[in-house]
């Protein structure tokens, strides 16, 4: 009884934790179609690194953040936005409307997914933004196109 409580208390959080690291961007396969939506390159900005490839791609009716080539400066809790405007600046992130899917799952893996939620509205995204959330600093952004 005591394992069937505890598997579904972890059930119910994975389900309310919303958009999350969903493993390493893959190559399509022939059951598969992936259409890519925007897309920018990563740059680094307030004195950081970065750089790598930001996809937004529809696959099997769900959209998902694709990194490719991805790398960024080390720091403390980076967390991944998406802004409504474009970022190159700490002051342009703190002006811009953005929604967060949560902690980066690495600065240096290459390839990495994420999935957005069901009713994220494509017309908002403009940049791609790694923020450090303690320090508020950017660390990276790619515009999207």
């Amino acid at each position: 009884m005591r394992l069937l409580k505890a598997s579904l208390s972890a059930l119910a959080l994975s389900l309310s934790a919303g958009p999350a690291f969903v493993g390493p961007a893959h190559a399509t396969t022939a059951q598969q179609e992936t259409e890519v939506l925007l897309e920018g390159t990563f740059e680094g900005r307030e004195g950081k690194r970065g750089g790598g490839t930001a996809r937004i791609v529809r696959e099997d009716g769900k959209l998902y953040l694709d990194f490719e080539n991805f790398r960024t400066s080390r720091g403390p809790q980076l967390e991944i936005w998406i802004t409504d405007r474009t970022v190159r600046s700490n002051a342009d992130v703190q002006a811009a409307g953005y929604t967060d899917l949560g902690d980066l799952a690495s600065h240096r893996k290459g390839s990495q997914r994420y999935e957005l939620p069901s009713n994220f509205d494509l017309n908002s995204a403009a940049s791609v933004v790694i923020w450090c959330e303690p320090f508020a600093i950017l660390f990276a952004s790619a515009d999207l196109s």
